[in-house]
């Protein structure tokens, strides 16, 4: 599906269907980042301006995975890396992008390996969905991976409050994550 195609087909079904991608991240819900920076340079305040789906180049957010094999298969990382767990601090409005029609969201996935463009249907999504709906109710998005099955969600930390509890070389066993 074109660019154009994937544009109509979105707009026709958002014009009557968009409320139903409002959703929620549930407060207390963890969240998973790999970071591919040495330690050294490693900050849980950096909030990236790089472009990526559902995100524009020069918008600030990070994405989060709902586990940390996805987020590295999403990252792309094979070797080292910083491994970040955190918890959302309350339940957060966000847009529920596996609310979107099976055609819309295959389009989308389709594209995961285009040498460019790889993000424009994403960023139409966006594009549509801020004419429809008030920018305040929502602050972030949630979205099916296109590399392997769960979900990742891309917000802004300065503006959507969450607690890194965990930060390390490896993935955190159960014992080193704080309860609450």
């Amino acid at each position: 599906m074109t660019d154009v195609e994937f544009r109509l087909a979105l707009e026709q079904w958002a014009s009557t269907g968009c409320a139903q991608l409002l959703g929620t991240i549930p407060g207390g819900s963890g969240i998973c980042r790999v970071v591919d920076v040495p330690a050294s340079k490693y900050s849980v305040a950096y909030v990236s301006p790089t472009e990526g789906s559902f995100k524009e180049g020069g918008e600030r957010g990070n994405w989060y995975a709902t586990h940390f094999q996805l987020a590295r298969v999403e990252a792309r990382i094979t070797g080292s890396c910083i491994y970040e767990y955190s918890k959302m601090n309350q339940t957060t409005p966000v847009l529920d992008c596996h609310r979107l029609p099976a055609l819309i969201v295959s389009a989308i996935y389709a594209d995961k390996d285009l040498p460019i463009g790889l993000y424009a249907k994403s960023h139409v999504v966006i594009d549509v969905v801020r004419g429809l709906l008030p920018q305040d109710s929502w602050s972030g998005v949630y979205f099916p991976s296109r590399r392997e099955p769960g979900g990742i969600v891309m917000f802004d930390r300065n503006r959507v409050a969450a607690t890194t509890v965990y930060t390390g070389d490896h993935p955190p066993r159960p014992d080193e994550i704080p309860e609450g």
